[in-house]
Parts: structure tokens; sequence; C-alpha cells
């Protein structure tokens, strides 16, 4: 039993692919591996931006020998009546390069018949390994996928590096040009070193790329983030109330880091809301809710690399998201000029579907079913009957925000 260690070296990817195309890597592994009578311990994939890992414990150094029976000549026909074999018979053997003995008669439903029994050797697995590999890569798809002229390989981003050893031989397969060697690269801006892997070791090259400054295991990225952000974040008594935030940068680094930032207090009148999505959604950045509920005017940015310029970082983040404050602070006090009840009137100006109408025609049809079922709940006591007016409220502005700058 031989270990296998297959690392696809890219530029870098977008976080959102990284885990459903380790899955694929896994799931299209084991199918293959399986299909060709290979038997393993376990599979494990991981990744960062720049790479694509599986990690293949205990794969037999064989396929498995496998018994094949080939149909021949009716037995009346291999057979004479007296019992010795035909020359049909005897020809039908030596066709199938078997021995006289391994010739067997069954029933089928057409009669007996003889049957030829081959014993077919395993191939090394060295030598089924390039096909599985090569499939791999090229059956990995991608929400969205650069193609290469020539070649027809659709993938993420460009291969830049193939890692390809089972046990400490190098599985030979050339993919894009790229020709699988025993080596792959540090961090590229806290190392850059090439690093020389000789065996498929996992500890040994998950120690190799930690002294490059790559932590290649996803779930110690994510855990060292969370660690450091709720270092940062203790003095607040605040925590990470975001774990899909989390599992997003986890694949924006190889070097998990953080470091606090802040912003003027003056955009704290801009609805939390507002701000929060500037700081996820456009930043993937932390905030800091104070006991878990206010908001301050603090915030945690995830880095790939040490702290090393901490305040050229620092005030390269606070830049960022206070050109992004500042735009959503102009479009809320603009939207403010105008309440919802009065923009709902112009919302005949904007088409919802053809044959539907247009929104005003939706809010219409919103309200008037809001209030049939706010008094079938009245009914039913489930709705007090001073409710009703802020159902119909509720529905008559439910639209209007369409026509803000803020949407």
């Amino acid at each position: 039993m031989t270990n296998l260690l297959f690392e696809i070296g890219t530029e870098e990817i977008p976080a959102g692919y990284i885990t459903p195309a380790l899955n694929q890597i896994k799931t299209g592994f084991t199918e293959q591996a399986n299909k060709q009578r290979l038997t393993m311990e376990s599979v494990y994939c991981t990744g960062t931006p720049r790479r694509l890992i599986l990690f293949v414990k205990g794969l037999t150094e064989k396929q498995a020998s496998i018994n094949e029976e080939i149909q021949g000549p009716s037995v009346a026909i291999a057979f004479d009546k007296t019992g010795p074999l035909t020359k049909a018979g005897l020809g039908f053997a030596k066709s199938q390069g078997v021995n006289v003995a391994n010739l067997k008669i069954k029933k089928t439903s057409k009669g007996e018949y003889c049957f030829a029994v081959k014993v077919i050797e395993g191939q090394e697995t060295i030598n089924i390994l390039p096909e599985i590999l090569t499939n791999i890569v090229r059956n990995t798809s991608f929400p969205k996928s650069m193609k290469w002229k020539g070649n027809g390989l659709f993938f993420a981003r460009p291969v830049r590096s193939l890692i390809a050893l089972f046990g400490n031989k190098i599985v030979p397969l050339e993919i894009n040009g790229i020709k699988s060697d025993k080596f792959t690269y540090g961090h590229p801006f806290l190392s850059g070193k090439r690093i020389e892997i000789h065996a498929a070791d996992w500890d040994l090259y998950r120690q190799l790329l930690k002294q490059e400054k790559v932590v290649v295991d996803m779930d110690e990225r994510r855990e060292l983030l969370r660690s450091k952000i709720t270092q940062l974040m203790t003095p607040y008594s605040a925590s990470i109330d975001d774990e899909e935030l989390l599992d997003e940068v986890t694949n924006l680094v190889e070097y998990p880091n953080a470091i606090e930032c802040g912003f003027n207090e003056e955009f704290l009148d801009i609805p939390a809301e507002v701000i929060e999505t500037a700081m996820k959604e456009h930043q993937r950045y932390f905030p800091i809710k104070k006991g878990g509920r206010k908001l301050v005017a603090r915030f945690i940015a995830v880095l790939n690399r040490d702290e090393s310029n901490a305040d050229t970082t620092i005030r390269g983040n606070e830049q960022v998201l206070k050109a992004r404050l500042s735009d959503a602070r102009f479009f809320w006090k603009e939207d403010k000029k105008i309440p919802l009840e009065k923009r709902v009137g112009d919302l005949k100006n904007l088409a919802f579907l053809e044959k539907l109408g247009n929104y005003h025609d939706r809010t219409n049809r919103i309200a008037e079913l809001s209030s049939f079922i706010a008094h079938k709940l009245i009914d039913c006591n489930k709705l007090a009957i001073e409710d009703v007016q802020l159902v119909k409220r509720a529905a008559l502005l439910c639209k209007a925000d369409l026509l803000t700058q803020m949407v």
C-alpha cells in the first residue's frame, strides 16, 4: 500500500470555486479508482487559492486480478461423442491462449456451452494513474472557466504546475503542456521558494509548505483565522456572526492573518445593515458589534501575509471602506429627501412583467391580498383589528424601495 499526492498548482482561483472543485476531485478519483479495481484506505482533498490537492492514503500498488469467462462453441461441437475435444474445441482453447484444463462447461438459456477461463492480471497502479489524474483535471467543472486553444482544456485559472507522486515515484502525465514533477512553490509574496517534495507524505508536504508561509489545510486555515479574529473582537465582547464569510475568506488566503481597522464614527448614522453590506459583500471585512448588538466604528480585515507594514495596511483598508461608506451615506441622504409614500405613484413607470402590468399594479394586488389574509387572521384570533392598518401600510410600501438609490 502506497500513498498518492496530487497537487494542481494554478493562478488564483475564486474562493467560491474551491470547495465544489475539491468535492468533484474526490468523487471523481474514488469512482475511477473503483472502476479500475484499486482499493485505498482514505481519500482527502483540500486546497488554497493557488492549489487543489488530492491525497490518497494506502492505495494498492497493483490492480486486483480478475477471471474472465469467454463463451465458445456448444458442447456438441466442442466435444465428440466419446468425450475428447474436437478440432473446434482445441481451436477455441488455442485462440484464447488457455490450457485445455481451463475450459469448462456451463448451462445457458441456449443449452450447454464451452467457456474459456482467462486470468487477467492487474496492471501496476502507477501505469493507471496518469489516465485517472488527467481525467480528474479535464472533468472538473467551474461556474466560469478559461479555455486553452489546441487541447480543449477548460479550467478556472491557468495551470502552472503539477505534483504527482506515488510513493517516491513521479506519476508521468502532461496537462496543457505542464509535465508532472515533484516541485511546488511557497507563498508568492512571503516566500516564492521552489520546494522539492520527495515523497507522497502528507505530514512532510504540509510542514514544508508551512515553512514557506502556506497553510494548505483548509480546516486549519479556518481555525487560525477564527482564533485571530476572535482575539481582536474579544475586547468589544463581540464574536464572529457570519460563518459563510469566514468560509469565504479562508479560501482567499494561503497565510491566514487578520488586523483591526476603524472608520469615522460619523458614518454610524447610516443604517447598520448598509454598513455591514459594504463591509461583508464588497470588502470581505468583519464588522464588530459591541456585546453582539451595537455596531462600532471598528472592523477586522483578513490578510494573506504577516503584519509587517501594519500601518500602511490599516490605512489602505480604511481608505477603501471610507470611499464605500461615503457613497452609501450620500445615497441614504438623497433617498430620505423623498418619503417612500411619495414614491408609490412612480411605480407606474416601472414595468413588472409582460401582461402583468407595472409595479404599481403589483403593489395594489399585494395590498388587496394582504388585507384579505389579515381579516382571515382576525377571524381566527391570530391578528388584532388595530394591526390591519399596519399590514396595509407594509403592503403599500413594500415595492417603493425599488425607486431608491440605495437599492
